[in-house]
């Protein structure tokens, strides 16, 4: 039995209902692979090998070697293909290591470095060294260097952190400091597992950071940690480990953060604050890094940090003078985030709510008060404001210090009329895909200066999508939920305000283990009322990944209506409730996973599961909360199934030569007319045009480059090539 078997077993005894619906860890994260396929996720074929990028501070060293274990034969020579011609610094040979050093006053600024290893039969490889230039961080007592992660992610921000491993989200920890954390996983950048056992997973590095101008020879840092958050707490053995660089280039341990041992996972993030004097800290390269050691099987075992400070001035419990947002705002929808808009307008009245939750807290060690607190909900295409008012009211505005303040707020009744009222106008005319944008904001004088992001946390939003289809959840899955045994039905309640027709079904499939690709499901449809007749029912189907196919929509598996013959075949839905959802058909223990995203536990009344001929509810507040990610689609159109067609020779498209100077040709082109696009390492467009068989890149500077080549009908294809001249 495989380990990642074993451990789900174990997760099964404690979030199962009666042996049939359990609640399991995910593995792989559908936001990253969704993110990073377009110039991150792609294969390098070929013997060349693509090295991690060595960031280096300006005027400074770096060494990186070539390791002849990996060759195929014995080592015979190593040759330095282009150590003359880097822009932004000296490249030097030297036995198996290549020596850099970056000049001055460059920032952001990366070399690719090329050199060529054979071996006594002949056989050649070539390695490609990028080396980025980084300015340290300057830091005083005005000046910290901090982050609280309250941006979108959902990677680091580049200016302060030179790894992309940890997550960036809302959604996966309990109650932060503020708004936005970093995820410590199982899986890359791509969000995909590491593999290979346990071991070094995720890691999250500063920038280097000058303290070589600190007089006192004293640093101040804290951060907050928690485990385990809204996903599954670290397995015994694991940890989460921070780290300081010494001045040798070294790195010394500062803290390592164990698993709790009790069965009760403390619920709130801890505030960590200590004092370094260590005089081998204080020099220009200094850097700090925190990283976890899991199984490296999945999103299972979870550590989050949060509100990170470094500088020479302490934080009181570790936060600075500051109130923040610690949630994103509440949707203005009654019972769905996302729903088709014909379905809305109808009734208004029922749609929408007059309830909103705010979850703010003041880090000041004394009362504060908050001012100019709005809530805003703004069409953003049509720029259309359908209200603003005062978020907070009266003795809200007075938050007491060093402590977390939630408000169920309610709506003036004339304001929500008036809302109301512009929803109906005709300001949307007969627009069929609308986002409306919820934000919370406020502004408070004297917040802490000089800690760059500190003021992000006082505004915060959230979309609202009308497009084709109804959603209780908001994209992302942090638990999945299995029909553990064959026949197992589940179902989703959903309301249709209006007659229309049903074109489609969607599923978020997250990836637990391996095997579920060949299992088998029904996907059904009842029509007003749950029975053991469904008005569709979809037959033997197999769940498909979105890491093996980047176009389907936002992670989700899309499963579309169509008869024998491969025509449309809509199913007519009267206004009223139906039902949305699959049978377990193949009798396994590894049963097929359904997304679960847990930030919306009053979703869970809508979920229905039969093992026999009777429905029962998903009780809320038992062993398993949270939206069941199935959406219904309507509309006019039939969307297309996913996966989308696959084309093998558009797909086989070569790029040589690899590296390249000036010419680039493309190979096993059969399509007449392709237009493409060259995005630099930072996902910049630096040329595009039209193919005709090759590519002037004579202007690129060296450096790695990807290749995006488009056809309307057959999609996108990326390549990744190296410049080097």
């Amino acid at each position: 039995m495989r380990p990642i078997t074993t451990f789900l077993f174990l997760c099964f005894f404690n979030f199962s209902i009666n042996a049939q619906l359990v609640e399991v860890p995910i593995l792989g994260n559908p936001v990253l692979q969704q993110y990073s396929s377009e110039i991150m996720g792609i294969d390098f074929r070929g013997n060349d090998q693509i090295m991690p990028v060595n960031f280096v501070a300006d005027g400074a060293t770096t060494l990186a070697c070539v390791d002849t274990f990996s060759l195929n034969g014995d080592f015979e020579s190593i040759t330095c293909l282009n150590c003359n011609s880097a822009n932004f610094g000296t490249a030097t040979l030297n036995n198996l290591c290549l020596s850099y050093v970056s000049s001055t006053g460059n920032n952001e600024v990366e070399d690719v470095i090329c050199v060529e290893v054979c071996t006594t039969d002949g056989d050649c490889s070539k390695y490609i060294f990028p080396f980025q230039t980084r300015i340290p961080f300057e830091l005083d007592s005005n000046n910290p260097f901090f982050d609280d992660f309250s941006y979108a992610g959902p990677y680091p921000d580049a200016a302060k952190w030179l790894d992309k491993d940890v997550f960036v989200n809302n959604t996966l920890a309990n109650n932060p400091p503020s708004v936005g954390f970093a995820t410590f996983d199982g899986i890359d950048y791509s969000g995909t597992p590491y593999g290979g056992g346990f071991g070094l997973s995720d890691q999250l590095t500063t920038n280097f950071i000058d303290l070589s101008t600190i007089s006192n020879n004293t640093v101040y840092v804290s951060y907050h940690v928690q485990e385990k958050g809204l996903g599954f707490e670290p397995y015994p053995g694991d940890s989460l480990i921070v780290e300081a660089r010494l001045d040798d280039g070294t790195w010394s341990t500062l803290e390592i953060f164990l698993p709790t041992s009790s069965t009760t996972v403390p619920d709130a993030f801890m505030p960590i604050t200590r004092t370094y004097t260590n005089p081998s800290f204080f020099h220009r390269s200094f850097q700090m890094r925190f990283k976890n050691y899991s199984r490296r099987q999945g999103a299972i075992e979870l550590w989050h940090v949060d509100y990170i400070s470094i500088g020479t001035v302490p934080t009181i419990n570790g936060v600075y003078d500051d109130i923040a947002f610690t949630t994103v705002p509440s949707t203005f929808l009654d019972r769905y985030t996302a729903m088709p808009w014909k379905h809305f307008v109808p009734v208004v009245q029922n749609e929408t709510t007059d309830q909103y939750v705010v979850n703010i807290t003041n880090h000041f060690s004394d009362q504060n008060d908050v001012q100019n607190t709005k809530l805003n909900i703004t069409e953003i295409n049509s720029g259309v404001e359908v209200t603003d008012f005062v978020l907070l009211s009266g003795s809200q505005f007075n938050l007491p210090g060093n402590t977390p303040n939630s408000f169920d707020k309610t709506i003036p009744e004339s304001v929500y009329e008036a809302m109301k009222n512009v929803l109906l106008t005709d300001n949307f005319g007969n627009e069929t895909n609308l986002t409306f944008q919820t934000t919370y904001a406020y502004n408070v004088g004297n917040e802490q200066d000089g800690a760059d992001g500190i003021l992000r946390n006082d505004t915060v939003t959230r979309l609202t999508q009308f497009q084709d289809y109804f959603a209780y959840d908001d994209g992302s899955a942090e638990a999945a939920l299995v029909a553990q045994n064959a026949s197992t039905r589940v179902a989703v309640q959903f309301k249709a305000n209006v007659s229309d027709s049903l074109r489609a079904v969607q599923f978020h499939f997250p990836r637990i283990y391996d095997g579920t690709e060949t299992q088998l499901l029904n996907v059904q449809v009842y029509v007003g009322e749950l029975d053991n007749d469904p008005e569709f029912d979809l037959i033997f189907q197999t769940p498909y990944y979105v890491d093996t196919d980047y176009d389907s929509l936002q992670g989700f598996t899309n499963y579309s209506l169509f008869d024998f013959d491969g025509n449309p075949a809509p199913l007519f839905v009267p206004a009223g409730d139906f039902y949305v959802g699959w049978q377990q058909v193949s009798n396994s223990s590894n049963a097929i996973p359904v997304g679960l995203d847990k930030n919306n536990i009053d979703a869970t009344q809508y979920g229905w599961f039969s093992t026999a001929s009777e429905w029962s509810p998903i009780t809320p507040g038992g062993l398993i909360d949270g939206a069941i990610m199935i959406r219904p689609v309507f509309g006019d159109m039939t969307p297309y199934n996913t996966p989308v067609n696959e084309v093998t020779d558009f797909t086989e498209i070569s790029v040589f030569p690899n590296p390249a100077s000036d010419i680039l040709n493309i190979q096993n082109v059969s399509e007449k007319v392709l237009d493409y696009q060259i995005l630099n390492a930072n996902g910049q467009l630096v040329k595009s045009g039209i193919l005709n068989g090759t590519i002037d890149i004579s202007t690129l500077l060296n450096g790695m480059y990807f290749l995006r080549l488009n056809n309307d009908t057959k999609g996108t294809v990326t390549k990744r090539f190296v410049v080097v001249k």
